[in-house]
C-alpha cells in the first residue's frame, strides 16, 4: 500500500500548562515521531530542532513554521491546537477565534494529509455537561469547515 516510511511527527501548539506540558511528554515518551512544540509569542523565533515560538495572530508567522519544517524534510501527520482552551490563564476571544484563523490561512493551499485537532474545554455539550463555553462556540463553527476544505 501506500504507507508513508517515515515517522510522521506530531506539531504541537500549547501553552505551559500543566496539563500540556504532560500530553506533549507522554506523546514524546510513546516515539511515534517527533514531537514539535510550538509556543505563542510576539513572532517567529526557533529554538532548537523542535521548538518554536511564532505570532499566532500571523499567518506569515505561521508559514514560516510550516516552511521552516519542510526544508528540514519534516513530514507531518497531526496537528494539535491547544491554544483554545478556554481554561488558560490568558484565554481571549484571539486564542479561541483569531489565531486558529491565521493558521487556516495558513494551511489553506497546502498539499498535505495532515490532520488538524482543535482541543477545547467546553465548546461543545458532552453527556453529563451541565453547561458550554459559550467563548469557544467561534472555534466549534471553524473546525467542521476547516475539515471541509
Amino acid at each position: 500500500p501506500d504507507e508513508d516510511t517515515t515517522s510522521p511527527a506530531r506539531i504541537v501548539f500549547l501553552r505551559d500548562t500543566p496539563w500540556q506540558q504532560a500530553l506533549t511528554a507522554a506523546l514524546r515518551q510513546a516515539g511515534k515521531g517527533r514531537v514539535i512544540e510550538v509556543r505563542p509569542g510576539t513572532g517567529y523565533e526557533r529554538h532548537g530542532e523542535d521548538r518554536f515560538t511564532i505570532d499566532p495572530s500571523d499567518t506569515a508567522s505561521h508559514k514560516r513554521l510550516f516552511d521552516a519544517l519542510e526544508r528540514d524534510g519534516v513530514v507531518w501527520r497531526d496537528l494539535l491546537y491547544l491554544w483554545c482552551d478556554t481554561a488558560a490563564p490568558d484565554a481571549d476571544l484571539s486564542a479561541r477565534a483569531r489565531w486558529p484563523l491565521a493558521l487556516a490561512r495558513a494551511l489553506g493551499g497546502r498539499e498535505d494529509k495532515s490532520r488538524l485537532w482543535f482541543v477545547t474545554r467546553g465548546a461543545q455539550q458532552l453527556p453529563g455537561d451541565t453547561a458550554i463555553a459559550v467563548e469557544a462556540a467561534p472555534l466549534a463553527a471553524l473546525a467542521p469547515c476547516q475539515r471541509c476544505r
